[in-house]
């Protein structure tokens, strides 16, 4: 590509291998530069007026605890552990009848089942 600058009519021409000729007409070209350049000062003064912002923090309120269903739902569980704890076979029952322990997944739901309804109460 060879390029040569016209200044009778303030044009540049570029003469390409085939023998077409491209055209680009330099006032044009120079509009086109200064409205980019406009555009990106003016980008530029709105990141700056921006950066000497400072942003106040939401402020964060501590979660209010209700002490009356918190107490509520703790003696769910307790008496839920308790009941759990009452399936659970001893070893001498277990030695003595082997089929004791079988019986302790229906208990366990039974313990989880009054645990379930007692934390709907609270």
């Amino acid at each position: 590509m060879v390029l040569r600058l016209d200044l009778c009519r303030h044009a540049r021409v570029a003469i390409l291998q085939g023998g077409s000729i491209i055209r680009g007409r330099l006032m044009t070209r120079i509009v086109l530069a200064a409205l980019v350049l406009l555009n990106c000062t003016a980008f530029a003064s709105e990141v700056f007026a921006q950066a000497g912002q400072t942003v106040n923090p939401v402020p964060i309120t501590p979660p209010s605890i209700n002490t009356t269903t918190l107490t509520c739902q703790i003696n769910c569980d307790t008496q839920a552990m308790n009941c759990q704890n009452s399936c659970v076979p001893t070893t001498a029952a277990v030695t003595a009848n082997p089929a004791a322990g079988a019986g302790s997944g229906a208990c366990n739901l039974s313990c989880t089942t009054q645990q379930l309804v007692c934390k709907q109460r609270c």
